[in-house]
C-alpha cells in the first residue's frame, strides 16, 4: 500500500485531536471536502475505514494512531521549538525546581504557566498542543492524551512549626479551634485528587476558613506564620519546610488519607517529557530524598 503523505497524515491528525471532520476543517483552515476526500482516499489504501462515530466523536482506529504517530515524528523534525510548556499548580512548580534529579542536558528548557480551572479547558491546550504537559487531577481518555500517575501520597495537616497548641498530632476539637486555609481550586479536580473527600461531611463542611487561595505556595506561607492549618499531602511539607517553618500533622480521625496526582501529555510530546524524567523526580519527592 502507497504511504500517505504529509498533507494526509497532518489531516489524521487534526481530526484525531479536534474529534470531528467540522472543527478539524476550521484547525487547519481547509474544506469539509477537503477532509472528506483524504479519508476517501485513505480508506481506498488501506482498504478499511479509519475511525468509528461513537456518540457524535470520531474514535480512531489503531491505523489511524499509527498514521498520527508517523505524522507527528515528521513535524518533530521539522520543528525549531526547544521549550517544553507545563500547566500545573505552582506548588507543583515550586516542588520540581527543588528537586535534584533534573531533565538530561540535551532536553528541551522548561516553561511552567498556571494550569485552567476547568477539564475542557486543560484537554484543549493539551489537544492543540499549546501546552505539552499537564500536571493535576486525572482527565478524562482522549487517544491522543496520555495519562500516568505522577505522585500517591498519604494527606496530613500542615501547620507552623511554632503553632500555639498542636504538636504532633491533632483532635477534633483542635481541628474546630483553627482556623484553615483552602485552596481555591475547581471542586470537581479537588474531589478527584483526594480519595474520599466529602466536602458536605461535618470536618470539612463545619470548618472556619480564615484565608483562601488559588495558590498554594501562599497557603504554606499563611500557615508558617500563624494558627491557620490545611490539609495538604504530606509528600509537600519536606520541600516546604526548606523554606517556611512548617510541620506535618496527624490529621484527626474521619478525614481522607490519600491523594493522587497525574501529568499528562499529547503523544507528539513523548520523547521530550521522557527526557525530563518526571515520575522518577517525585519518587525522590515523596520518599523524602
Amino acid at each position: 500500500m502507497e504511504p500517505a503523505n504529509f498533507k494526509q497524515l497532518k489531516i489524521i491528525n487534526a481530526l484525531i485531536e479536534c474529534g470531528n471532520a467540522t472543527r478539524a476543517a476550521a484547525k487547519l483552515q481547509v474544506s469539509a471536502a477537503t477532509i472528506s476526500y483524504t479519508l476517501g482516499q485513505l480508506r481506498k489504501k488501506s482498504g478499511h475505514g479509519l475511525f468509528n462515530r461513537v456518540n457524535g466523536r470520531l474514535i480512531p482506529s489503531q491505523a489511524a494512531l499509527e498514521m498520527q504517530a508517523k505524522y507527528l515524528e515528521l513535524a518533530e523534525l521539522n520543528s525549531e521549538r526547544k521549550e517544553i510548556t507545563i500547566s500545573t499548580d505552582a506548588i507543583i512548580d515550586f516542588l520540581y525546581g527543588q528537586a535534584e534529579s533534573k531533565a538530561d542536558e540535551n532536553s528541551w528548557s522548561m516553561r511552567f504557566i498556571h494550569m485552567e480551572p476547568s477539564t475542557e479547558e486543560r484537554l484543549n491546550k493539551l489537544r492543540n498542543r499549546i501546552v505539552d504537559i499537564d500536571i493535576g487531577s486525572r482527565l478524562p481518555t482522549e487517544p491522543s492524551i496520555v495519562c500516568a500517575k505522577l505522585l500517591e501520597s498519604e494527606l496530613c495537616v500542615m501547620a507552623s512549626q511554632d503553632h500555639s497548641f498542636i504538636q504532633d498530632e491533632i483532635t477534633h476539637e483542635e481541628w474546630f479551634r483553627c482556623g484553615h486555609t483552602r485552596w481555591l481550586g475547581d471542586v470537581a479536580t479537588l474531589v478527584s485528587m483526594i480519595e474520599g473527600l466529602d466536602l458536605s461531611g461535618e470536618l470539612m463542611a463545619d470548618r472556619t476558613i480564615c484565608y483562601e487561595s488559588m495558590n498554594l505556595l501562599t497557603l504554606a506561607y499563611v500557615c508558617s506564620r500563624s494558627d491557620h492549618i490545611m490539609l495538604i499531602p504530606k509528600a509537600f511539607i519536606g520541600p516546604l519546610s526548606r523554606f517556611y517553618r512548617i510541620k506535618a500533622v496527624k490529621p484527626p480521625p474521619g478525614l481522607p488519607i490519600k491523594f493522587e496526582c497525574f501529568y499528562h501529555y499529547h503523544r507528539s510530546a513523548k520523547e521530550r517529557v521522557k527526557s525530563l524524567r518526571l515520575s522518577q523526580v517525585f519518587a525522590d519527592i515523596a520518599s523524602g530524598e
